[in-house]
């Protein structure tokens, strides 16, 4: 299942102080919609090793993330992001990526040394500033503007890129073609 807006936006809101208020609802939802729209532009790379038979093959598999608020909460804070909320916000957003992300995240990728097997990964590569971009872009269209907006956009942006890549992967090659020897291979792959 792939990553989504909606989910990311239910968990953030769960997560966030109480009574959030129509405000910090719209920003979940843009939250969402950014985070979507840069999983599914190919913004998370993540590598792993598959074994198995000899071959090439299709690698899908499950990823986690642990559910933390310190990665967004550290980089929103570093970043000079102030406010009574800011800290709870950050922590919100970073609990109900996580959480949501352990129910939806997905990858998938090839191997070119095995056909048939298992893979294990690890996020490589997370753009911090295409997610930075679709951010901004998610919260002008619901309507959060100002003059302070891009600079919390990047924020979020460096927050959720390194919660991201501390998740990890587990998943299966199924085969495009399969040798009769064992094989141990490097895989490329993507979230979705």
């Amino acid at each position: 299942m792939p990553v989504n807006a909606a989910s990311i936006a239910l968990q953030i809101v769960a997560a966030g102080p109480k009574p959030g208020g129509p405000a910090f609802v719209q920003l979940a939802s843009a939250v969402g919609v950014g985070v979507t729209a840069w999983v599914a532009a190919g913004g998370v790379r993540v590598a792993g090793v598959s074994a198995g038979s000899l071959g090439v093959g299709t690698v899908t598999g499950k990823y986690v993330v642990v559910p933390s608020p310190l990665p967004v909460a550290a980089v929103v804070a570093a970043s000079g992001i102030v406010g009574v909320t800011a800290p709870a916000v950050a922590a919100a957003v970073g609990i109900g990526i996580g959480t949501s992300m352990n129910t939806d995240a997905a990858y998938v990728g090839v191997c070119g040394g095995v056909g048939l097997g298992s893979d294990q990964v690890v996020a490589v590569y997370a753009d911090v500033a295409t997610l930075a971009a679709s951010l901004s872009a998610a919260m002008a269209g619901s309507g959060i503007v100002g003059p302070t907006m891009p600079a919390v956009a990047a924020a979020l942006a460096g927050g959720i890129a390194a919660l991201v890549s501390t998740g990890t992967g587990t998943g299966a090659v199924s085969p495009q073609s399969v040798g009769p020897a064992p094989a141990v291979a490097a895989s490329t792959s993507r979230l979705v």
